[in-house]
């Protein structure tokens, strides 16, 4: 064996060898890629979760501060989520706003008068019923998607 061959032999193991080693680190990238925005569906998941059992108990009653962070989740649910899920969800969200600014509407319309017209309250409530029809599936689209498992 020349030193010409002994020295191509070399070469071509370490070739394997930095290639294996290529191919790992893409696999343990993915997988730790995969496991970030797992922690980011999670968190949409958990607000659309904290959302939607405090709605179920306070209907029209519900604070703001969980109408905007179903919001913010909304806003985020493209990057993690296929189109038709957080489109699902924007739909969702967006009715939970509605909902909100009837509601405030008539809190006004409260401070300056002792009663709120009927239209109001049928507002209201439409935009509450809005809310129950679309979240039907959406937690259990949400869920099967955030799940980690292959």
């Amino acid at each position: 064996m020349t030193i010409e061959l002994a020295i191509s032999s070399i070469a071509i193991l370490v070739a394997i060898a930095s290639a294996l080693y290529a191919r790992h680190a893409v696999t343990e990238a993915k997988n730790a890629n995969r496991i970030s925005s797992h922690q980011h569906k999670l968190e949409i998941l958990e607000a659309v979760r904290d959302f939607k059992h405090i709605f179920q108990v306070s209907g029209e009653a519900i604070d703001a501060s969980l109408v905007y962070s179903l919001l913010g989740a909304a806003g985020k649910a493209s990057l993690y989520f296929t189109k038709p899920v957080a489109d699902h969800l924007s739909r969702y969200a967006a009715s939970a706003y509605d909902m909100l600014i009837a509601r405030d509407g008539a809190k006004r319309l409260e401070s300056v008068q002792k009663e709120v017209p009927r239209e109001k309250w049928e507002q209201i409530f439409s935009r509450v019923d809005d809310c129950r029809k679309i979240e039907g599936d959406l937690l259990a689209q949400l869920e099967t998607q955030t799940k980690i498992v292959d």
